[in-house]
């Protein structure tokens, strides 16, 4: 990404610490020769005001995609997520980073995670310790992201 004003870095983390999420999951890949489990990282902004998330993907790339949940009721707006992934979402966090109020356990955890990213088109694969790391920094996150009252 490129070099970004701080009026839009901390706008952006606004943003974040009210409508975004970091979300790191493991999952199975049965569709390769292997059940390995490979991880996902992702940050995403939810909002009903799509031209927001517009920007965000004008400004940085990613993805939109449409809410739609069970939940949804009749009377409520259409919900948008905008989504990044990778490397792109570590570039990201580290940018929100030093503004960001109420998420700031949950984006350097995801900075720590995002630092363990390998580019596999490069034969780059993960260590031993850096599997633990990662499935330690999983946990963690989903701890910080838990509902409810936080046990200290």
């Amino acid at each position: 990404m490129r070099e970004v004003p701080v009026e839009i870095a901390a706008y952006c983390a606004g943003l974040f610490d009210g409508e975004g999420c970091v979300d790191i999951h493991y999952f199975v890949n049965r569709h390769g020769r292997s059940d390995k489990r490979r991880s996902m990282f992702r940050i995403f902004v939810s909002n009903t005001f799509r031209d927001v998330l517009v920007w965000l993907s004008e400004q940085f790339g990613g993805s939109i995609y449409e809410k739609l949940g069970k939940s949804q009721k009749l009377h409520w707006k259409p919900g948008y997520q905008w989504c990044l992934y990778g490397k792109d979402a570590l570039t990201f966090l580290q940018m929100v980073a030093p503004y960001v109020r109420i998420k700031t356990e949950a984006v350097q955890i995801g900075i720590l995670f995002g630092g363990t990213i390998k580019d596999r088109s490069q034969n780059e694969y993960l260590s031993e310790n850096e599997k633990e790391l990662r499935m330690s920094l999983c946990e963690e996150l989903h701890r910080v992201n838990r509902r409810g009252v936080k046990e200290e």
